[in-house]
């Protein structure tokens, strides 16, 4: 199962993540969304089900819940130290760094999910500057996506490090 979950998230690999819906199930999904208080996002089908998606069943979600997911996590909430450290060490193996890492001064450590479906493309995760931060972008513009994402990250950073300094 961690190989899976390793899969899935570090590679983005959609036969894993199939491989883990269906080993835990829908309904599991739901109730630890639930959980995580991320009332928006929905996992209602297979990812790649082309029959599905052809019948309007879409996998949902949205910024304010994968920064809801981060900032629990960041917190430990609900889950044990054990737990929170291996679901972080799983985030920062991430292998598509071409968003907001790429935008992140050298040095600079992240726990992230990237990922690119229908037209849309985000990234999000935890920024380990001092103090961290979460950040969170999603466009629906997925040719030139990876280049807004590292835009918006480079303001953010400023932005950020200009009201830590104002501290």
């Amino acid at each position: 199962v961690i190989d899976l979950v390793n899969l899935m998230i570090a590679k983005s690999d959609n036969q894993a993540t199939n491989i883990l819906i269906k080993l835990v199930g829908f309904s599991e999904i739901e109730k630890t969304l639930k959980l995580w208080s991320m009332p928006n996002t929905k996992i209602i089908r297979m990812v790649m089900d082309e029959h599905a998606f052809n019948l309007g069943l879409n996998n949902l979600t949205t910024a304010d819940d994968i920064a809801c997911f981060f900032r629990k996590l960041s917190k430990g909430e609900g889950i044990t130290e054990e737990e929170k450290n291996q679901m972080l060490a799983i985030l920062k193996k991430q292998t598509i760094n071409d968003r907001i890492p790429a935008a992140l001064p050298g040095g600079i450590e992240i726990a992230h999910k990237t990922g690119s479906i229908t037209g849309h493309c985000y990234d999000g995760g935890i920024i380990y500057t001092s103090p961290p931060f979460i950040l969170v972008v999603m466009v629906y513009d997925r040719d030139d996506g990876v280049s807004i994402i590292q835009k918006v990250t480079r303001n953010t950073v400023k932005c950020f490090d200009q009201l830590v300094n104002l501290n």
